[in-house]
């Protein structure tokens, strides 16, 4: 009798950190307008990393 009611207790806790689970990942998913966002900053770093190269190239010319 023990054993099934801590098995029950187990059993619900396990469901709620899946439903919690998959609600934390339906709200990360439904934000995919921001993906572009960090695609245009990674560009704007790139050039910036580039351009300091560019200008140490010339520099040590």
């Amino acid at each position: 009798m023990r054993s099934s009611i801590v098995f029950m207790l187990f059993l619900a806790l396990l469901m709620m950190v899946f439903m919690k689970a998959s609600n934390a990942r339906q709200i990360q998913t439904e934000d995919d307008d921001d993906d572009d966002d960090d695609f245009q900053i990674s560009n704007a770093r790139a050039r910036a990393f580039l351009n300091v190269a560019n200008d140490y190239a010339n520099r040590a010319n």
